[in-house]
């Protein structure tokens, strides 16, 4: 009875595992892709921002950066309330400043000079615009589209389930590579992405997924804490410790905060601060917060240090001894966006990220290639294949030279550079679904290829390089171009246009030989007699 349930439970999980991945495959590989990219995003910033990179080689100590930002403000947001100071990093080379009250505003300064950039940077998107795409979506509302990616994070955990379950011998063939056999190459390409880096799926997914346990399970909050709801939830979780207002009758208009940022580095031993925060700037009850950097730290939420700017006294150290569980929560969301992570882990990250997409990828023309023998659907499904996964780098090269294109005083530039790369990707889907199959994945992947090469080339040439990333998009360029070649000269589409011509499978003559020498295999009596 327990083999007759097993026997009947692994083709309901194969079930499962193929007809979902089916419906939900192209946007979990859209969410892979822009995932990965996420991983790169300070850098596609900085490719996408050429104006900045001649800042990127000045070493400044972080010290003498604050002061130059509180020179400036001084002189030009004397009358704001607050200032905020965000020192040069990994993010951006420029020294940003930003103030609040009766009125409000934000400026970049060359952290050398003190002063305004000459020339400014252009507005885009950057990275960050491809890694709100993998968590937010773009067309709907963004805790609309947080929901959706979130129920699509739980289903996919589900499918690697069902899949792990539905293959019978998944540890013996875990490492087995059928090449130049067809569908048989992609079904052993599609186990080994999805069990050996199973490891780095669960730990995006399960790290991704309690970032979000607030809106997937609201209930228990909105039942303890009722009308207060997340406010009262964040006072309780993230106590925030109270700071005594100074009470000096005399504060310098500008303060100086390289003595305050020396103790803060001092104090948490590292080589740079994150964002300093000062509290009515040249009034009584100033106070200045210097925060922890966020690179580096696994915990999302960052230690700070509040000081009196007068005496150098500390009045406050908070979230430096968060609850077991905030703690836990800070740290998984940590996990997931890698902040911790340095430049060659990041890039790790990366590739293994687009492992994910390619088994997703390798997935969906599995569905096609067992069907490929049978009705239009499946053709129309190759279709839509093409145009997701051959088309969304062609979108995401349109993206990238939509950034150089563009006329830089534009405005509303960085939502014309979005809407460039869905306008291509949508073109993308027009050239699929009216082209037979193989041109269509032939044609997309050469396109997406030469936008992507000649976008890494030309930063080479034009600008002082982002090396990591441009050698990234040379690469992925020239693969993309193999590929389309690939698909030219042996053809994806061509067995599903070929399939009507195609005898049914009762009529090939080999199928036939097959039963027989299975049926004589299977004989209990006397020798297997000689076929003509």
């Amino acid at each position: 009875m327990a083999v007759a349930r097993m026997s009947s439970f692994r083709p309901r999980m194969g079930w499962l595992h193929n007809w979902s991945g089916l419906v939900f495959g192209w946007l979990f590989f859209l969410i892979f892709v822009t995932g990965s990219c996420g991983y790169l995003r300070h850098d596609i910033t900085l490719w996408m921002t050429p104006e900045l990179r001649g800042l990127a080689d000045a070493a400044i100590p972080p010290g003498e950066a604050a002061d130059k930002a509180a020179s400036w403000l001084a002189a030009n947001a004397s009358g704001a309330e607050a200032w905020t100071i965000s020192l040069p990093d990994e993010k951006s080379p420029a020294l940003r400043v930003s103030w609040e009250g009766k009125s409000a505003g934000e400026q970049l300064l060359d952290p050398t000079t003190g002063r305004k950039l000459k020339t400014p940077p252009r507005e885009t998107g950057g990275g960050d615009f491809l890694y709100r795409l993998h968590s937010d979506l773009h067309f709907v509302p963004a805790i609309v589209g947080r929901i959706l990616v979130s129920l699509l994070g739980v289903l996919l955990l589900v499918i690697l389930f069902s899949g792990l379950v539905a293959h019978r011998h998944i540890l013996r063939n875990m490492f087995r590579l059928r090449r130049g056999r067809g569908w048989r190459t992609r079904l052993d390409l599609h186990n080994a992405s999805g069990v050996l880096v199973l490891p780095f799926h669960l730990f995006v997914l399960l790290s991704g997924l309690v970032t979000v346990m607030l809106l997937l399970q609201p209930w228990g909050m909105v039942s303890v804490y009722g009308a207060g709801g997340l406010g009262a939830f964040s006072k309780e979780a993230f106590p925030q410790t109270a700071v005594a207002a100074p009470s000096h009758a005399i504060v310098p208009s500008t303060p100086m905060l390289s003595p305050l940022v020396e103790t803060a580095r001092t104090r948490w031993h590292v080589e740079q601060v994150g964002e300093i925060h000062v509290h009515q700037p040249g009034r009584a009850g100033m106070t200045v917060t210097v925060a922890h950097p966020i690179h580096g730290l696994l915990a999302m939420r960052k230690p700070a240090v509040t000081f009196d700017p007068v005496d150098g006294q500390v009045l406050a150290s908070v979230d430096e001894n968060l609850s077991p569980i905030a703690l836990f929560h800070s740290q998984f969301f940590g996990l997931h966006v890698a902040h911790f992570a340095g430049p060659a882990l990041r890039l790790l990250f990366f590739a293994l990220g687009m492992v994910g997409a390619f088994m997703v990828a390798s997935g969906l023309l599995l569905w096609t290639d067992k069907r490929w023998h049978g009705a239009k659907s499946v053709t129309t499904v190759d279709r839509l294949n093409a145009a997701v996964i051959a088309g969304l780098p062609l979108a995401i090269g349109a993206y990238f030279w939509a950034n150089r294109l563009l006329p830089v005083s534009m405005e509303a530039r960085a939502g014309a550079e979005a809407d460039v790369m869905f306008a291509a990707w949508g073109a993308a889907f027009v050239v699929a679904l009216l082209t037979p199959p193989r041109v269509a994945w032939t044609a997309l992947f050469a396109l997406g290829g030469a936008a992507l090469l000649g976008a890494g080339l030309a930063d080479i040439f034009g600008n002082p390089p982002v090396w990591k990333l441009d050698v990234l998009l040379i690469a992925c360029g020239i693969l993309l171009l193999s590929l389309g070649a690939r698909v030219r000269i042996h053809g994806r589409g061509a067995r599903i246009e070929a399939s009507r011509t195609i005898a049914a499978p009762s009529q090939r003559p080999w199928r036939k030989r097959l039963a027989w020498s299975r049926r004589l295999r299977n004989s209990s009596t006397g020798a297997p007699r000689a076929t003509r």
